[in-house]
């Protein structure tokens, strides 16, 4: 009977793609917020580039077993250059980020973060020659008016130590729209591998200019970290896979909350109100453009 009942529940659960894509969502979400507190507390002993390079190394070293279990076919590319810059412009951009969490708050670093999808829309508009409507324009003036509230700038709160985040944000934009164009014709396990490889390469001298050996301590945050990155790329990457990428857009959300709760529990820090009003506004623009590109397409809203 149990065995039946084990069986009958695997056998429903392989028919609900959607219920599949939000699991696996949810442990990207916890995997990256988990990251952000592990590169918080390493920070406080490496300096960022020999935390990046160490990161990408162990990456590494946690990738290799898969890579040989496809076969080393699996590196074999005819878009190399792309893989590069790719990687390069992230490399940047991982740099910035960690950095800006050594320096503000890590709840309003991860609300700022969440107008990387309104830059790769302008991105997209500015340079890859999509057309945008005003409602587009309007949407997006909307989630900067977000960034906006939790900046507060014309507040005594406001902190220009933000904008290394939102130069984070941007970098990260250039990469999604890098990665798009890399799916086309990439696995998911190749662009993982290189992206690791590669930033692994930039920080290389960085890391070794500022070298500083991790305490044991530090090794199990930067094993953490490695780790976290290994799930939250794979657990995207499967959900992405399974059901239109609008549909699980709202649960990014989680992960500012899921960061909330871990940053009081590790380092007793709260978040303004203005974080939470501002964050709020930025997701709810990103989804209502996602959702409102996907019916252009003629893509479901949602499956299973």
């Amino acid at each position: 009977m149990r065995s039946r009942f084990f069986t009958q529940f695997a056998a429903r659960y392989r028919t609900k793609p959607f219920v599949r894509a939000i699991g696996l969502m949810l442990i990207s979400t916890t995997a990256f917020s988990g990251m952000n507190i592990a590169v918080r507390a390493a920070s406080q002993e490496l300096p960022s580039g020999t935390l990046m390079m160490l990161r990408n190394i162990l990456t590494l070293g946690l990738l290799m077993p898969l890579v040989l279990l496809q076969g080393m076919a699996l590196l074999r590319t005819r878009r190399l250059r792309a893989h590069i810059t790719r990687s390069m412009i992230g490399a940047v951009g991982m740099l910035t980020w960690i950095y800006a969490l050594t320096i503000m708050p890590i709840n309003q670093a991860t609300a700022l973060s969440f107008t990387a999808p309104l830059f790769a829309i302008l991105f997209a508009v500015l340079f890859l020659g999509e057309k945008a409507d005003g409602a587009r324009w309007l949407g997006m003036l909307v989630g900067f008016g977000g960034t906006l509230i939790i900046l507060n700038p014309i507040g005594t709160a406001f902190d220009w130590r933000a904008v290394m985040v939102i130069a984070a944000a941007s970098l990260w934009a250039v990469t999604s729209i890098l990665v798009k164009s890399l799916s086309n014709t990439e696995p998911p396990l190749r662009m993982v591998f290189y992206m690791n490889l590669f930033m692994f390469l930039f920080a290389l001298p960085i890391g070794l200019t500022h070298w500083q050996w991790p305490t044991a301590h530090g090794w199990m945050l930067l094993l953490v970290i490695a780790s976290c990155s290994l799930i939250m790329h794979f657990t995207l990457a499967t959900a992405y896979g399974l059901v239109p990428v609008v549909t699980l857009l709202p649960l990014d959300f989680l992960r500012l909350i899921i960061t909330a709760i871990l940053a009081y529990f590790f380092f007793g820090e709260t978040s303004h109100i203005n974080t939470w009003i501002g964050a709020t506004i930025i997701i709810t623009s990103a989804v209502a453009l996602a959702r409102r590109d996907a019916k252009a397409v003629s893509l479901p809203i949602e499956e299973g």
